[in-house]
């Protein structure tokens, strides 16, 4: 194996990655063939820099598929985050501002209990199960922005960021993905991997052995 061409696949998946993140979050829309596309690019880098036999094409092969795995990982994030966007409205941006004078933070729970109960988070009496859905959910970003609120867009995205993380965290990365691939995204990511480590795998080109005509080895010589 050679090295220059594990460090180019290594640098292929990595643009791959961000290839696939990039097309999801301009076009909205996950595209299987770019899985391929990582694929060749991956593979092919491998190629041109040295790559041949079964050792190359199994590197390349699995590089493909973590460059895969981490743009389809970014392009989930971006969905998620999208989705949530939708909700955190102006107005709810309004409400929020109007909530963070009065917040008390989270020292005292007493207190804390009120804030919902009159500001509307829970009815009174506040359970454990909705003071620990405040505290998860809410209190974080408030604790922060306290003292100064973002402008309305960077409230909205690290809002949404937040709360994609609570989901992610909460489900599980790998679940997420297991439950974001259909048949068709599988059949692209396999068709990737299988490119790539041919690509990459390709047998080394042996040169021809030349026999001298003084050589022992050969019959003819001898003659």
């Amino acid at each position: 194996m050679h090295p220059l061409a594990t460090i180019a696949a290594a640098a292929a998946a990595i643009v791959g990655a961000v290839i696939w993140a990039t097309i999801t979050k301009v076009t909205g829309y996950e595209i299987g063939y770019v899985a391929w596309g990582i694929g060749l690019l991956v593979g092919g880098a491998s190629y041109a820099m040295g790559g041949r036999g079964v050792s190359s094409g199994v590197i390349a092969g699995v590089l493909a598929f973590l460059s895969m795995a981490g743009g389809r990982a970014v392009s989930i994030d971006i969905g998620i985050m999208e989705a949530i966007k939708e909700d955190l409205t102006k107005d709810f941006y309004e409400e929020v501002k109007d909530d963070l004078v009065s917040y008390p933070g989270t020292d005292d729970v007493d207190v804390l209990k009120a804030f919902l109960v009159d500001r509307g988070y829970e009815v009174a009496p506040v359970t454990e199960e909705g003071l620990q859905s405040f505290m998860s959910n809410f209190a974080p970003n408030y604790d922060r922005w306290k003292d100064q609120i973002p402008g309305f867009e960077d409230w909205q995205t690290e809002f949404a960021k937040s709360q994609k993380d609570l989901l992610v965290d909460e489900v599980g990365r790998l679940e997420v993905l297991k439950e974001s691939l259909g048949m068709m995204d599988l059949l692209f990511v396999l068709l990737g991997v299988v490119t790539a480590f041919k690509l990459a795998g390709q047998d080394e080109e042996k040169e021809p052995t030349v026999i001298r005509e003084d050589d022992p080895e050969d019959p003819q010589s001898l003659t």
